[in-house]
């Protein structure tokens, strides 16, 4: 899956490169990169004001080659579609949002999550599908959430495959019951594993690469980068 990286010089033009033409939202970044119609990216959007970079899942849905892209955005992320497009239009103060220190990919990998207690050995087990990662913490989508608090354990990534798994502990930092959008979020240990540096070393040869995936076995790219525009071109 392909990274586009759209910077927005102003909230403002966020919002004039935004169109609801599509019920999930779409998004105009300018590009002279060449994708197929329909092709799976993720869309890395920035913009002053917003304090971390925030990605999004989307396929393109119109270009004008050697311009831009019109991205249809997942909807499955309607959450952080929502997030930017408040912030954008001065319904939130970036001052309210806590600033992270890793990036988050949305990446769906199978989580295993066991639930610790102190006095006892892990316990209660529970299965889900994270909707973002990255090197500090994670977003587990799942039917149950844990309490605010719960020491967890992870195993991120298909356990039948052992060289593509990431066994990370840490702590419910919040729990989410939104339609659509059940899940809770966990705070990795800050302290060093094998396993934490690994995940952090493979988010950032996706990154860097332009090409998002979890495999070793890892496309090489040369990484499109695409800026925001200020003109709402029709695809």
């Amino acid at each position: 899956m392909r990274l586009l990286t759209c910077a927005f010089a102003s909230a403002t033009e966020f919002l004039d490169c935004y169109s609801v033409e599509s019920a999930q939202g779409m998004l105009y970044c300018r590009t002279r990169s060449e994708l197929d119609l329909g092709e799976e990216v993720v869309v890395e959007v920035s913009f002053p004001g917003l304090p971390n970079r925030s990605l999004m899942r989307g396929s393109v849905a119109a270009m004008r080659r050697g311009r831009g892209l019109w991205i249809r955005l997942h909807a499955g992320d309607a959450h952080s579609r929502d997030f930017l497009l408040r912030l954008a239009r001065g319904e939130l103060a970036p001052g309210d949002q806590v600033e992270r220190s890793h990036r988050r990919i949305p990446v769906a990998l199978p989580v295993t999550c066991r639930i610790e207690e102190v006095d006892d050995p892990p316990s209660d087990r529970l299965l889900g599908t994270t909707h973002d990662v990255g090197g500090g913490g994670a977003w587990v989508q799942a039917a149950s959430q844990p309490a605010v608090g719960t020491r967890v354990s992870l195993v991120l990534g298909p356990m039948a495959v052992p060289g593509d798994t990431f066994r990370l502990d840490g702590r419910v930092a919040w729990i989410r019951r939104d339609e659509g959008a059940l899940g809770f979020g966990v705070r990795f240990d800050p302290k060093e594993s094998r396993d934490a540096q690994r995940l952090r070393a493979t988010l950032r040869r996706a990154c860097e690469s332009g090409w998002l995936g979890f495999a070793a076995r890892q496309r090489p790219s040369s990484g499109p980068t695409a800026s925001g525009t200020a003109s709402r071109p029709r695809g």
